[in-house]
Formats: C-alpha cells, sequence, structure tokens
C-alpha cells in the first residue's frame, strides 16, 4: 500500500500500552506519532505542537513499559490517549480530527463492530465513512449474515466485496442447540452468498501461506486437489533441516504421544503429558519463540499450555482463534485419546481440522493418540496418509517425553 495515491490507517480497540509493543505502520496511534515529521508542511504551530506532545508521551510511554519508569504517566496521561470507539475525551476527538484533515485517509481498516461504533453519531470516523463506496470483508466465512444485515443498514450505498473460504470455520454460534432463528442469523454470510447463487464469484485457486508440502494433505482431502501453491518450495526456510524428521523433503511429522485426556465439568478436554511434549519441542526447536504457534483443539488445553509455557512468548490458540493467522512452525495439541463410546463430532470437525492443518508455512508437527485418532473417520484418513512409506509416525521424541513427564515442569 506505499502508494501516493493511497492513505490507509487501521484502528486498534486496544489500551494504548499495548498498541506501543504491537503497532504496525498505520495503525492510527503510529501514524498520528509521525505525523509531525511527515506531514510538518500541513500544520500550524499550534497544530504541530499538539502531534508533538502527543508523539513525546507516546515515547514516554514506551520506557515504562520496558524500563518501568515515569509510573504516574499510567495514572495521569494515560487515559487521554485512549482510541476508545464510542467514549472519547475531547482531546483526542480534537487530535484525531486534525489527524483526518490533514494526512486524508481513504483506506480504513479496522473490525466490523469498530466499523459500526466509529460511524455513529458522535464516532470519530462518522464524517469519512459518509465517503465509504467499497466494503471488503475478510474472513467472511466466519461473519453472521445478521451483521452483514448491520453494516447494510449503516452503509447502504457501498458496494461489498467478500474475502474467504466455506471450507473453514463458520461463525461461532456458542451452542449445538441454538434457537431456530438465532441458528438462521448466524448462518455465513458466504454460504448465504453461495446458496442464492446470483452473486458473482471468483475462485481463488492459488495459495502463497502455507508450504507446498505441508498442505498436499489439506488439498487432497478438502479440496479435491483443485489448489496449488504458489510459493516454490526452495524459497521457504528450511528450519527443521537439523532435526530427525521421518521424512527430509516433507517438513511435517505425527507424533504419537502416550498421555491420557481428561474431561472438565464443562466438556473440554486437557492432557498433560502432551502439554508437557509441547513444551519439550518448543525447547527442541531453538528457534525464535515468535516464529511458533501451538493450536490447541480444547480450550482447557490452552490453559494448561499456557500455564506450562508461561514467560515463553510462544503463540497459543485454538482453533477458531488461529483463523487468518500463520507462524514459520505450528504445533498442533489434539488432546483427544480413545475413549469408547463417546460422541466425537467436535474431533471430527472439518472444518475445524482445515483451518488447524493450514496455519504453517514452514514446518508442523501434530502431537496426539494414533488409536484416537483411528477412531475418528476424517482423522483416520489423516493416519493413514502419515504411514504412507514417504511420511511415517515419528517416535523419535520418545526419550525425551519421558523426561519431561518424569520431571514435571516449573510452571505447571
Amino acid at each position: 500500500m506505499d502508494t501516493p495515491d493511497m492513505h490507509p490507517v487501521r484502528y486498534v480497540n486496544e489500551m494504548l500500552a499495548r498498541d506501543t509493543l504491537r503497532t504496525g505502520p498505520y495503525d492510527i496511534a503510529a501514524i498520528m506519532e509521525r505525523l509531525p515529521v511527515t506531514h510538518s508542511d500541513f500544520m500550524g504551530p499550534s497544530t504541530s505542537a499538539m502531534f508533538r506532545a502527543f508523539a513525546d508521551k507516546r515515547r514516554r510511554l514506551r520506557e515504562f513499559l520496558f524500563t518501568g519508569v515515569e509510573q504516574n504517566l499510567m495514572a495521569l496521561e494515560h487515559k487521554t490517549l485512549l482510541f476508545l470507539e464510542e467514549a472519547n475525551s475531547e482531546r483526542v476527538k480534537a487530535l484525531t480530527s486534525k489527524f483526518l484533515k490533514i494526512y486524508l485517509p481513504n483506506i480504513f481498516i479496522c473490525t466490523i463492530a469498530s466499523a459500526i461504533n466509529l460511524t455513529t453519531k458522535k464516532g470519530l470516523w462518522r464524517r469519512p465513512s459518509r465517503k465509504w463506496d467499497t466494503v471488503l470483508l475478510d474472513e467472511a466465512s466466519m461473519i453472521p449474515e445478521a451483521t452483514l444485515i448491520g453494516l447494510l443498514s449503516r452503509f447502504p450505498d457501498a458496494t461489498y466485496t467478500l474475502i474467504g473460504d466455506t471450507k473453514q470455520l463458520p461463525p461461532f454460534v456458542g451452542t449445538q442447540k441454538a434457537p431456530r432463528a438465532a441458528a438462521l442469523c448466524s448462518q455465513s454470510v458466504l454460504e448465504v452468498a453461495k446458496r442464492v447463487g446470483n452473486v458473482p464469484t471468483c475462485k481463488i485457486s492459488t495459495v502463497y501461506r502455507p508450504h507446498a508440502r505441508i498442505m498436499e494433505l489439506n488439498f487432497y482431502i478438502f479440496y479435491n486437489n483443485e489448489l496449488v501453491c504458489g510459493t516454490p518450495v526452495d524459497e521457504r526456510q528450511a528450519l527443521l533441516r537439523s532435526l530427525p524428521m521421518p521424512n527430509k523433503e516433507i517438513p511435517i511429522a505425527f507424533v504419537d504421544v502416550l498421555g491420557k485426556a481428561v474431561k472438565s465439568i464443562t466438556g473440554s478436554q486437557n492432557n498433560t503429558i502432551e502439554a508437557r511434549a509441547a513444551a519439550v519441542l518448543v525447547r527442541l526447536l531453538g528457534i525464535p519463540p515468535g516464529d511458533i504457534m501451538i493450536i490447541c483443539l480444547y480450550r482447557d488445553q490452552l490453559y494448561l499450555c499456557e500455564s506450562i509455557l508461561a514467560n515463553t512468548h510462544v503463540t497459543i490458540k485454538t482453533v477458531d482463534s488461529a483463523q487468518g493467522s500463520e507462524k514459520s512452525i505450528v504445533i498442533l495439541c489434539t488432546t483427544r485419546t480413545k475413549v469408547l463410546g463417546t460422541n466425537l463430532t467436535f474431533f471430527d470437525d472439518p472444518e475445524r481440522l482445515n483451518v488447524a492443518l493450514s496455519r504453517a508455512r514452514d514446518g508442523m508437527f501434530i502431537l496426539g493418540s494414533v488409536p484416537s485418532m483411528e477412531n475418528s473417520s476424517l482423522r483416520g484418513s489423516i493416519i493413514l496418509d502419515f504411514q504412507r512409506p514417504t511420511l511415517l509416525i515419528s517416535s523419535w521424541l520418545t526419550p525425551l517425553l519421558n523426561a519431561a513427564v518424569a520431571v514435571p515442569p516449573r510452571n505447571e
């Protein structure tokens, strides 16, 4: 988006302290901080002084976060620098208004909730939103039909483009026994558009995120081999080259973990041995934690992994929160162990598995129980694929896993 005619701005509804650590080049606060330098010719002395003061406070706030000094800054100044969607301070409103007039953004990046809140009568983006004529909705498979109706009523003259994958996760409803009215309103807008049949459609045939050899399984099981990978294998990072992978040409391995899943009163599952195995694997990989993501099929397992891997800075997500994310290396915790007579509907969800198996750019490890996976038709097909002569089940972690079980991690 680095072109003279494009002026993007991204709204992030988080506390400014968090923004300073996870900021991007187009975040509204980051652009406003640079504005005295990049747009000094468009400011008078008083306006320039306002933005310089804003930039100075952000710098001091970063110093506080990294050094622990200037503690009064959090108490006295932090509240006035928050970019809230509705309850804005007058100071922030005035500063933002001047920013919009000087920077003249023509691409606004935000969540759907922010788009609605920011364009209310007193919203920060009310005035520029009157000119919005195009709305792009990413991850549209997760957008409920009712949400799109809300957007259509707010921006009735805009053209809408839905970007997503009907073979990935649908909108989250929260219960499998939702009333019919709620279930109907929670249908994916992509599914509705597909069912209507008169919406112009362009099918994507090339993907660039995943490693081509990792995605072979997804292409076969979920896409009938209709997708191709646009990034050559030789352009990928060889992060796993030093590890004894089952197949040097395919950066993926299944590790049979001899643990036992425990079911909580909420119906979720956790597996201590599997969580310890994930922690051992993170240490063994020897790569920056920012390049690793652990994906858990169950929320209780996520909580357990967060406890065991506390202070490691490794990203840990559920499958639902991982959709749209990617990392160089993904460790997938399947958690479940074989339990006769157990309902495996959640365990055999093709959309959830498709998302889980497609987040890795350069390598993936699947931790799980072979008997449990064989008890599921979809997982069984995955196991069969791993048992091919070209991709054998990995057992090289067994000694390390035994050591992990014998010595409980300090944070557990």
